[in-house]
């Protein structure tokens, strides 16, 4: 639950501090050195300053010597909680500012606080297996040392700009507004679906140009692809493949007969000399064949039958 009173943000101090291993708030510690936190940034020792009645609770340092803790890193981590909450981030159009018109919302998978010393503090967002870089800040200015190591990167980025109210400070409900309202600046920084070069194509051939097509594979000659003197030829019986019929011998029935002789007798008259009953295929059925002068012929219908 979202404690929107809560202050994340202050122009004049920090409001988190470093206790142990675990970052409290400054409204939950005792005042003054007893609150037994050290700057996150310098690890110097502070000092709570939570009961005054004109300005806002915060974090001083004890030496009074402050370091380049800006108090930004508390921001990130509330937006990051924030967003784990809410489950959505309302990302800008295409544009700069300008694109703040265009801005819809998206679901979010995750959020996390990366803050690395030397580095500026961001929101990692993981949507649909996507990344996204949160840069948080409490004014539309965009340092200039930012957007090259951004752009190096190659992981689209944007910045949201969250002003502090009239006291100098951010209050948790203004950041959790800020993240889910077109109310609030935010741009890209770098978007690597729209920045980062398509891979090119290849020409497309010009109208009427025959494509070019790749050569043929070259073809395989197998043994009894080749002339008639290779190996398994006829000149070469022994090679598995016999000879073949010469062209004046005659096939029937798939056996090899001798051509016809002079006399005119049937080629096929050497399998059919034997009387008895066969299919007549003029009486559709089986008949009994008999021998007549030379030839078998049907008893009933008297065709005479070649065997075939």
């Amino acid at each position: 639950m979202i404690n929107r009173d809560q202050i994340v943000y202050h122009r004049g101090g920090l409001v988190f501090g470093l206790r142990g291993t675990d970052m409290v708030h400054v409204q939950d510690v005792a005042n003054g050195l007893a609150c037994g936190c050290v700057c996150e940034e310098c690890h110097a020792p502070l000092v709570a300053r939570n009961r005054g009645l004109v300005r806002m609770p915060h974090f001083a340092h004890a030496s009074g010597q402050a370091c380049h803790n800006t108090g930004e890193p508390g921001l990130v981590r509330s937006a990051a909680a924030i967003l784990n909450e809410v489950r959505q981030l309302l990302v800008p159009g295409w544009g700069t500012h300008g694109g703040r018109r265009r801005a819809r919302a998206v679901r979010i998978d995750s959020a996390s606080a990366v803050i690395e010393r030397g580095q500026r503090p961001e929101v990692l967002v993981i949507a649909r297996e996507r990344r996204l870089r949160l840069f948080i800040r409490p004014s539309e200015r965009t340092p200039a040392d930012l957007l090259e190591p951004v752009r190096e990167a190659g992981v689209s980025a944007m910045q949201l700009a969250v002003p502090t109210d009239p006291d100098d400070v951010i209050t948790a409900g203004r950041l959790a507004d800020a993240l889910v309202s077109d109310d609030y600046a935010r741009w890209w920084l770098f978007n690597a679906r729209r920045e980062t070069p398509a891979p090119a194509r290849p020409p497309v051939p010009a109208f009427g140009a025959t494509p070019s097509l790749p050569p043929p594979e070259p073809k395989t000659v197998l043994a009894d692809d080749g002339p008639d003197d290779a190996e398994g030829s006829d000149d070469d019986p022994a090679a598995g493949v016999g000879p073949r019929p010469d062209a004046a011998q005659t096939v029937v029935l798939g056996v090899a007969e001798p051509p016809a002789s002079d006399e005119g007798a049937h080629p096929a008259k050497a399998f059919t000399r034997e009387p008895g009953p066969r299919f007549c295929w003029r009486c559709a059925g089986i008949r009994d064949f008999e021998r007549r002068a030379d030839a078998l012929v049907c008893s009933v219908c008297g065709i005479e039958f070649l065997g075939y």
